[in-house]
């Protein structure tokens, strides 16, 4: 079992590394690490990160979120929404880990067991904000989920609109 903790902290160790390798290489950013076999979300360093979709830069992580795929390859978004129209492109959506930055306890946690507020002020805008603990009119992963899909959230005029009319 202790040989499992101190591989587990080696190869973290040398994900670390090969970002920080790559970032001194080149200005480019990151927007994909291969080889996170231990399927947990890694820190990645902010302004220096892509969001896979959009290819904004990474700022903050409150909202951020990664999807890491069976092979190891760890893809960042700054915006769960953006996540979402990540994953309906591939092909084993359910063999995917999915990692979201929480606003209530700041720290990583798996997607699917997140709650999600849908007014929320979030980078690209769609308005779903994680948070570990169930909150008043939060909805589950696969609502979000659905409400993504259909565009159901803030970018949506029509749904701004409701959803923001009795906010205040």
């Amino acid at each position: 079992m202790k040989v499992i903790k101190i591989f587990s902290q080696l190869l973290l160790v040398l994900i670390l590394s090969i970002i920080g390798y790559s970032i001194v290489q080149e200005d480019n950013p990151i927007e994909v690490v291969k080889g996170n076999l231990l399927y947990k979300p890694i820190p990645f360093i902010l302004e220096k990160t892509d969001d896979t979709i959009c290819k904004m830069l990474i700022h903050s992580y409150y909202g951020s979120s990664q999807a890491i795929t069976k092979n190891g390859d760890t893809y960042f978004f700054n915006d769960i929404g953006c996540m979402m129209i990540w994953l309906e492109e591939q092909p084993y959506k359910e063999s995917i880990r999915l990692w979201v930055y929480t606003k209530d306890t700041e720290r990583w946690l798996n997607a699917r067991l997140a709650h999600y507020t849908t007014r929320d002020k979030t980078v690209v805008g769609y308005g779903f904000g994680a948070s570990e603990r169930e909150l008043k009119d939060s909805i589950s992963f696969k609502e979000m989920r659905v409400r993504m899909l259909k565009e159901e959230h803030l970018l949506n005029p029509k749904v701004r609109k409701r959803l923001l009319k009795n906010r205040y």
